[in-house]
């Protein structure tokens, strides 16, 4: 992302100089947070997740077109582990997104809640003057000047609607309501089951609990809670990036300078594959079986430490996989 270079301080149309300069400084910092070149800004994290879900539902709907013809089958392995996978990928995506922070500075995140609180705790900066006239932009238009359709009147138009003022009764000190960005903060609410899923069954192993607990945990992350979750995350981003900081909006699903459909139509192994296949798959199972095999040796550093012949008491080796 490049930012424009600022005009001087002074040149600008502002009663508190030093009070702008404190703006400037956070309003840099939520800029960078959000649309900065980072991979970790929010604004990519977001197109990631969105352009993923775009990518499962797509497939998704591959699948149940398949489903609908009789003979068309997909692996349910490889069916499973995709979902897993998705699910995984998004949670964890949601759970960074709305982590509140740390009190920490060295575990700091950059997350949207994060950036919603440190926006909301200096909401006294956000005032009209400073909203409209930071880059050198003349708090009033010039004797003549037709000001509807300038960026100064969008502005002024915008900073309405967020300060609850009328178009007569603007004012330099206008501020941003007290209680709209915490608004803002509660929509994001609707990521707490997949927080709560991800702290339990993602991120960390949680004590053991009654399948029954796990099922309902489990029967929460639908696809349209993803849906609900992504659309919260999008306008409460867009809300920053759109209404506080005027730049842009966030969460358009990326146009790709390519055919992302390509070779959908296409096996992923041919029949005269299959043998080949087989062969890594018995290789594999070989060589993770053996990772049990003589482990005191690489502990114990004193002859005899291996459990080759006397581990008898364990599961053994495994029936070759065409006897199961």
């Amino acid at each position: 992302m490049i930012t424009p270079k600022l005009p001087d301080i002074c040149s600008c149309d502002v009663e508190d100089k030093e009070q702008l300069a404190l703006y400037r400084r956070c309003r840099e910092r939520w800029l960078s947070w959000i649309l900065g070149d980072d991979e970790h800004a929010i604004g990519k994290q977001i197109t990631q997740i969105i352009w993923d879900d775009a990518i499962f539902r797509t497939l998704n709907e591959a699948r149940r077109i398949a489903a609908e013809s009789p003979g068309r089958h997909f692996n349910s392995d490889l069916l499973s582990l995709l979902d897993r996978g998705f699910v995984t990928a998004q949670v964890m995506a949601l759970r960074r997104l709305t982590d509140p922070g740390f009190h920490d500075p060295k575990k700091e995140v950059v997350s949207l809640v994060r950036l919603l609180k440190d926006i909301d705790s200096n909401r006294d900066l956000l005032t009209r003057e400073h909203y409209i006239c930071y880059d050198g932009t003349p708090f009033c238009p010039s004797e003549g000047e037709l000001d509807m359709r300038s960026d100064r009147e969008r502005m002024n138009k915008r900073f309405d609607q967020l300060s609850g003022t009328s178009r007569e009764c603007r004012s330099r000190k206008d501020c941003v309501k007290e209680n709209i960005i915490n608004k803002v903060i509660q929509s994001l609410k609707v990521c707490d089951d997949f927080r709560d899923y991800a702290n339990k069954f993602v991120a960390h192993a949680a004590a053991p609990s009654p399948s029954r607990e796990r099922i309902r945990e489990e029967s929460r992350i639908t696809l349209d809670k993803f849906n609900q979750a992504h659309r919260a995350v999008i306008r409460a981003a867009s809300f920053v990036g759109a209404d506080i900081l005027f730049e842009s909006t966030l969460g358009r699903v990326p146009a790709p300078l390519y055919n992302h459909l390509e070779h959908l139509d296409k096996p992923l192994v041919l029949s005269s594959d299959s043998k080949r296949l087989k062969e890594f798959w018995h290789a594999r199972v070989k060589e993770v079986d053996g990772w049990s095999e003589d482990r005191l040796s690489e502990y114990i550093d004193e002859p005899g430490s291996s459990l080759k012949e006397i581990d008898r008491g364990g599961l053994g080796s495994l029936p070759p996989l065409s006897t199961l």
